[in-house]
């Protein structure tokens, strides 16, 4: 979720640990701001005292220290505007050792007077668990005093909760109203993100285009046996597949990519394999793809989706429909929101099953793959409409031939066969056969899969598959990342942490994961209060 912009300067340190979309707005502070930036901030208007506040100067270390003791003073005597200052103080490192324990005791005792701006501030804090023990439903309580107070940076923030369908259930209606209050105040996040929702809004009512067909995607799937809408955060992808226009030739079709690549925020940027390049090299040249190549063999479902519509263009590699397919079913097996509805549209295309169909008979490995996964993932539909119905049978079959000819995503995609017993008998000592042999391939995904199974079976000594988690993680892996959550939520090889476990699960969450979906709900359901506004519906 972007920041409000008045509080970018100093915040940097803690960038990265905000996701993109489940997040919220991070903390109101006193950092030196322009006048009109103050002008914009409800903090510099009517939310504040008249008088004039001791300011924050970078540039003089000693008069900061000399300011926030006089200010300590103020709110050791129980000034709830010194109380606040101090805490922003605390959180930044400004005039004293920066220290979240300290930032939320001293916000919270100026929240506690119902300094509006300081609520705002521990809203923040307690949606993170920064400083406090996480509490996303006293977040809510907090962030919605602020809003009834007309505070822009809190409708904005509130809008996100009736979206995200964790603390409250979804109401869009009320998140619309939210985010226009928010727009029509000039709070420019919230214009930006305004037509967007009410696009998604537009798509829910009856007789949008918004689809949660079991054929589009693992999401929509899981989405249509519910009866529910997709939640927001698989709606919003954080990757930009839209490369229209292909009359435009080859040419045109790469500076297509090269803007989508230039554009990409520094969590894509992570996501896609990048981080570790400079923005002004970011294109589609050779180093780039091998890049994204490298994260979508770990297991990144934006980079999978992107190399399959690299593929289906011919963006800087020979056009191949199987080659394609065989990316975005991978992307589907990790969560990819969007990779369904692409694979759905190349597969209806005249002559796919054709090509499939001649690929398969001569015993080509990928095209085997993509067959029996099409089976995996449910597009029973499209198959029968292009007479290519195979039974679960036959596409085990297909695993285990392209297994035989060293596959490495048959051997995966066996594996888990084996590991959940689909098609076949459970058997976890077969599936780890396999992903070790996939993993003396090459595979980065087998083994992520390897030491997932090592952390949910139970095994001993996990710092190893920790830090290879880890690893994985920092290179685009969603499964990794989901993975690590859970070893921070439970204390499996890592230092018990539920702020940490959640904020790994909000991130896998935004990029399409279910499984973290899955564990954000059953946290915030183990917490739940009992208060009616925070019932969920069966």
């Amino acid at each position: 979720m972007p920041e409000p912009q008045h509080i970018r300067r100093g915040v940097g340190a803690i960038r990265s640990a905000v996701p993109v979309l489940l997040t919220g707005a991070l903390l109101v502070c006193s950092a030196p701001l322009s006048a009109q930036q103050k002008d914009r901030s409800p903090v510099f208007k009517s939310a504040r005292p008249k008088e004039d506040l001791p300011k924050v100067y970078p540039s003089d270390p000693l008069n900061q220290i000399w300011q926030t003791f006089q200010l300590s003073r103020q709110a050791a005597a129980g000034d709830m505007v010194a109380q606040y200052e101090v805490g922003v103080r605390y959180f930044l490192g400004v005039g004293v050792e920066a220290d979240t324990v300290q930032a939320a005791f001293w916000t919270k005792k100026s929240a506690d007077q119902n300094y509006n701006p300081a609520r705002f501030n521990m809203a923040i804090l307690t949606y993170h668990g920064w400083g406090v023990a996480w509490n996303p439903f006293e977040s809510f309580r907090h962030v919605q005093t602020c809003a009834e107070k007309g505070m822009p940076d809190a409708e904005y923030f509130l809008s996100f909760l009736y979206l995200e369908d964790l603390v409250v259930p979804a109401d869009y209606d009320k998140a619309l109203s939210l985010l226009r209050k928010a727009a029509e105040a000039g709070y420019e996040p919230a214009k930006r993100f305004l037509p967007r929702v009410e696009e998604i809004r537009r798509q829910a009512a009856p007789g949008g285009q918004a689809s949660s067909s079991p054929a589009d995607s693992s999401a929509g799937r899981t989405a249509a046996r519910a009866g529910r809408s997709i939640p927001l955060h698989q709606t919003f992808a954080p990757v930009a597949l839209d490369f229209e226009g292909d009359s435009t030739g080859q040419q045109g079709r790469g500076n297509l990519l090269r803007s989508a690549l230039e554009s990409a925020g520094p969590e894509m940027r992570q996501a896609l394999g990048l981080s570790r390049m400079l923005e002004s090299k970011i294109q589609p040249d050779s180093s780039t793809l091998a890049a994204i190549t490298e994260a979508a063999d770990e297991g990144s479902p934006e980079a999978l989706a992107l190399l399959g519509r690299t593929y289906e263009q011919g963006i800087d590699v020979p056009r191949d429909d199987i080659r394609a397919a065989f990316y975005y079913v991978r992307a589907i097996r990790m969560d990819s929101p969007r990779a369904g509805l692409l694979l759905q549209e190349l597969i209806r295309r005249n002559g796919f099953f054709g090509e499939l169909k001649t690929s398969a008979s001569r015993r080509d490995a990928v095209a085997l793959y993509v067959w029996a996964g099409l089976v995996a993932i449910g597009f029973d539909a499209p198959m029968a409409q292009g007479g290519a119905v195979i039974t679960p049978g036959q596409a085990l079959g297909f695993l285990q031939d392209a297994s035989a000819l060293g596959n490495t995503q048959a051997m995966i995609e066996l594996g888990l066969c084996y590991y959940s017993g689909r098609w076949v008998g459970r058997d976890l000592g077969k599936a780890v056969s396999l992903w070790h042999e996939a993993a003396q391939g090459g595979s980065g995904e087998a083994e992520v899969r390897l030491c997932v199974a090592k952390v949910r079976e139970g095994g001993t000594e996990l710092g190893d598959a920790v830090a290879t988690l880890e690893r994985a993680a920092s290179k685009g892996s969603v499964l990794a990342e989901v993975a690590l959550g859970y070893c921070y939520e439970t204390g499996r090889g890592a230092a018990e942490n539920i702020s940490t476990a959640v904020r790994l699960y909000r991130t896998g969450a935004s990029r399409g994961s279910q499984d973290a979906y899955r564990a954000l709900r059953r946290l915030h359901d183990d917490l739940r209060p009992s208060d009616r506004e925070f019932s969920m519906p069966e």
